[in-house]
């Protein structure tokens, strides 16, 4: 168990509204102060942080062992729900949590079933516009939603030059797990050139690099994370990335992709592999970012 002040857990909660919003689905995975937590570990300490704060007290709220709603449904009808009834929604979902260590696949309102997801929506709102307004919200609208995309909070970056696609992948998913190094210290560890000192012949990065630079995260900011360079045969094809998704870790993937002259057939492309759908991958390709603004989908 982990606990956190209640600011972080204000400050995370307006980061997934505004992930939300932005991309039209969820993440599976939410990051607090450094810390991952499912999204039953949110759920239960945005509905305890609503209840705290309505209650005119500001305590540590504490993530646990809980898992996600096994099947969520939802059958609910636009409206508002208003803080009665809200701060009850609150109430009956923290207990339901805290006694059968699972996600409420639904709660029941006046409106009819919210469903799991939706219920991390309106609550993330709620703390969210606490956080701006000062005050808690009189009420929260209630749309329906659906979401059957398992999505990663990997924040898209676009590299810095043509041949970075390497370091700026491997920033994306460091900084999904919260260690602040740049794409250029990556860089610099791994030996990436680029056009600015090598000329338009640079020459990226080969896989056998990418050790070096999780070497280099490990010296300076004391963490243990491992590297393994193996074919898509060896995790078991597309379902066996798709388990990476699932449970949380980002992917990255070195591809050859058509449509670029100058790709490098010795070196090809970098993207991270950031969520999944049915018949869908989703990847966060650093290279396009004008077009792409909430990442690329894939057929796998």
């Amino acid at each position: 168990m982990v606990k956190f002040d209640d600011c972080a857990l204000l400050q995370t909660s307006q980061e997934v509204k505004e992930f939300i919003e932005g991309n039209k689905f969820f993440p599976e995975w939410i990051t607090i102060d450094r810390e991952m937590v499912n999204r039953a570990n949110y759920l239960k300490m945005a509905c305890e942080c609503t209840l705290n704060i309505l209650a005119g007290k500001r305590l540590q709220v504490e993530s646990g062992g809980y898992l996600n709603a096994p099947n969520p449904q939802e059958n609910v009808k636009s409206g508002k729900i208003y803080r009665d009834e809200y701060k009850d929604i609150a109430g009956r979902v923290l207990n339901f949590i805290q006694t059968k260590n699972i996600g409420p696949n639904y709660a029941t309102s006046s409106l009819g079933k919210i469903g799991f997801l939706n219920l991390i929506y309106i609550f993330a709102r709620i703390l969210a516009f606490y956080k701006k307004e000062g005050y808690m919200p009189n009420y929260a609208t209630v749309n329906p939603v659906n979401s059957d995309e398992t999505v990663l909070n990997v924040i898209h970056d676009q590299q810095d030059d043509k041949c970075r696609c390497c370091p700026s992948t491997l920033y994306m998913i460091f900084r999904y797990y919260g260690i602040g190094v740049s794409e250029q210290d990556l860089a610099t560890a791994m030996g990436t050139s680029d056009t600015r000192t090598a000329g338009k012949n640079c020459s990226g990065t080969p896989p056998s690099r990418i050790v070096l630079a999780v070497d280099y995260v490990n010296k300076r900011f004391k963490t243990n994370f491992k590297y393994k360079n193996l074919y898509l045969s060896d995790v078991g094809g597309i379902n066996g990335l798709k388990d990476y998704i699932k449970n949380g870790i980002p992917v990255c993937l070195h591809v050859n992709e058509s449509g670029f002259s100058w790709t490098n057939s010795q070196v090809g492309h970098y993207v991270p592999l950031v969520g999944v759908k049915p018949g869908y991958c989703r990847i966060n390709d650093p290279y396009w970012v004008k077009e792409v603004k909430n990442g690329s989908q894939i057929v796998m």
